[in-house]
């Protein structure tokens, strides 16, 4: 699988008087790639998220730890992201990595949120999973007719086949 690229996650969090503050810059000082004093108490810590289960693990567990402070601030890529979100994602590329090496989620018509900015992100296996209807339905003259379209073309119906429209 290719990763579309190795997403920045940035965790922002403090000032804050609550005791886990120390809780998290410990971990974010053993685990981020780069961990900043912003201002005097806040601190930004940078994850490079790219294919390692674990990156997305340690990270989710600093975003536990400083999701209930305030000032807690997330961005992904560079793009603000919401702290549910962030955390989904986060959860559900480490899933994928740990159960198959990449992601193989089926995508419907909408991407989902959590997978907007996520690195595991792949677009070709998203056309690829897309679920396409056998069928679908058309009104013609106040009737509702069911349209069929197979996953192939039924043998003899290529371009020369003068039975097709448009030949002979």
């Amino acid at each position: 699988m290719r990763v579309r690229s190795h997403v920045m996650l940035e965790v922002s969090f403090g000032p804050s008087s609550s005791p886990s503050l120390h809780r998290a810059i410990s971990h974010a000082t053993g685990h981020a790639d780069s961990l900043e004093e912003t201002s005097p108490g806040a601190w930004r810590a940078t994850f490079d998220l790219g294919d390692d289960e674990e990156r997305y693990g340690r990270a989710l567990e600093l975003l536990h730890m400083v999701s209930g402070l305030r000032s807690t601030q997330i961005e992904l890529g560079g793009s603000p992201e919401p702290r549910s979100v962030t955390s989904q994602m986060l959860s559900c590329a480490r899933a994928w990595l740990r159960d198959r090496g990449r992601c193989q989620s089926v995508f419907g018509q909408r991407l989902p949120e959590k997978c907007r900015a996520c690195p595991l992100y792949d677009p070709e296996w998203a056309l690829e999973s897309c679920s396409c209807p056998e069928f679908f339905y058309l009104v013609a003259g106040g009737a509702l007719i069911q349209v069929q379209f197979p996953d192939h073309l039924p043998e003899g119906w290529d371009e020369g086949d003068p039975g097709l429209p448009g030949h002979g």
